[in-house]
């Protein structure tokens, strides 16, 4: 990846994952769908060609901290505070703005989205055996019914 220069959202989000793990660092994947045309999650999660994007959420001392796989941006409120997928969530559901120290990338994270963790793939060709089974870290996917 770093001598192509070149990959999606979810080729650099593994890197960053596998980058910080290396690191120490406890991460995990987030793949979110946005629900702005489709109105519902399940609806999102099974409509190809929905909006989507892959970041990783890094665990720091203050909470979870998203990485973004496209662009040089982290999570973080004017009070320098992380912000999780779940609370950048919970803010769109709530209409209650976050004062960002800097402006999101990509308006993925300021409309209606949902998001699951540990989910690669929901059809199952990115990693072999590129079958239709989906790409899922099972440890972290787990997280999403806890």
């Amino acid at each position: 990846m770093y001598t192509a220069r070149t990959g999606w959202c979810y080729d650099r989000s593994r890197v960053i994952e596998k980058t910080l793990r290396f690191s120490g660092f406890e991460t995990r994947h987030v793949a979110i769908y946005s629900t702005e045309e489709t109105g519902a999650a399940i609806i999102s999660l099974v409509t190809p060609g929905v909006v989507s994007h892959a970041v990783t959420e890094v665990l720091t001392h203050n909470g979870w901290l998203i990485v973004d796989s496209n662009a040089p941006w982290v999570s973080i409120d004017n009070n320098k505070q992380p912000l999780s997928i779940d609370m950048i969530q919970r803010s769109i559901d709530n209409a209650v703005p976050i004062e960002w120290d800097k402006v999101p990338p990509t308006n993925i994270y300021t409309k209606p989205f949902t998001f699951v963790f540990g989910l690669y793939s929901r059809h199952g060709h990115f990693y072999p055996p590129y079958n239709f089974i989906p790409d899922i870290n099972y440890g972290e996917f787990f997280q999403n019914f806890m």
